[in-house]
């Protein structure tokens, strides 16, 4: 009958994975792998059809489709996945295990029958899907000892053989994380410009791309306040003088929140052999009809 020698081959496996030596190649342990799924895939059919009478055949035709793709394409793909990546790191990289190629696709594949003999409980709401999480953890248990056997190592080298990749995969997404993160807070606090220029934003605002030419000081800057300024009039401060006495230049339709300007500001007596070193200051309203504007510093300037 359909995949029954297959299926009673797979408990067994499940059941007592330190007795079972027997390795497959590649393709017969993907022939075997669908001989196994054959009758849990109908026992799935059957029952999302029971269900269709209660939670509606919409319900139950989107659960069918979900474990035909797993168990007819995601699982498949992820046995062969896993196990090079396994393989790679494990054997070929650090030398945990010895065994060619074909004794780990076998093992990763004994890992996942657990929950392959259960994914009808998949389509289960609830209480079917906590079933498969308990599952998953049988699965990784079998996974650890089925490699144990395989590869003819302890039961340590082989859990060491599988937590490697997945630690170097841990490693380097802290690593993208720190240098995106790293890469924003200095475009945030505007340590990044042009020029060899620096701008560094106070809290709240953001500084910019900064150069200087011809008596002008250009820059992009943002307040990320959170309040939209209705009006704003920025000015360049050179260090040692006072913002009241600075020229300040309007920005035309003022500054929402987290929207980006790009200004020229005259940094006002200057030689173009010398450096500027200043503050970049704002006279702003948050309404057009309030009296008197709020005036703030947003950040420090050099070139």
């Amino acid at each position: 009958m359909l995949g029954i020698d297959a299926l009673k081959r797979a408990w067994s496996i499940i059941v007592h994975p330190g007795r079972v030596s027997k390795t497959m190649e590649p393709v017969q342990a993907l022939k075997f792998f669908y001989k196994v799924a054959a009758i849990p895939l109908i026992i799935s059919i059957i029952i999302a059809g029971a269900l269709a009478l209660v939670t509606g055949a919409a319900t139950a035709a989107i659960a069918v489709i979900l474990v035909l793709l797993g168990v007819l394409v995601y699982i498949p793909i992820s046995i062969v996945v896993s196990a090079a990546i396994y393989h790679f790191f494990a054997k070929v990289l650090f030398h945990v295990w010895h065994q060619p190629f074909k004794y780990t696709m076998t093992a990763v594949l004994y890992g996942v029958l657990p929950e392959l003999l259960f994914i009808w409980l998949s389509v289960i709401p609830v209480v079917g899907r906590i079933i498969l999480i308990v599952l998953a953890i049988w699965s990784f248990i079998v996974l650890i000892i089925s490699i144990a056997r395989q590869q003819r190592v302890s039961g340590w080298r082989a859990f060491g053989g599988i937590l490697i990749p997945v630690a170097i995969g841990f490693l380097v997404i802290l690593g993208i994380l720190f240098l995106l993160f790293l890469v924003g807070f200095l475009l945030g606090s505007g340590t990044l410009s042009s020029l060899g220029a620096t701008c560094l934003a106070l809290p709240g605002y953001a500084c910019t791309s900064v150069s200087y030419s011809s008596g002008y000081l250009t820059v992009t800057v943002a307040q990320v306040t959170g309040n939209n300024w209705a009006s704003v009039d920025l000015a360049f401060v050179p260090a040692g003088t006072n913002a009241t006495t600075a020229s300040y230049v309007p920005v035309a339709g003022g500054m929402a929140s987290g929207a980006p300007v790009t200004v020229s500001l005259p940094v006002g007596m200057h030689s173009g052999s010398s450096a500027i070193s200043g503050a970049i200051w704002a006279s702003y309203k948050l309404t057009t009809s309030q009296a008197a504007p709020y005036t703030a510093e947003i950040a420090t300037a050099t070139t």
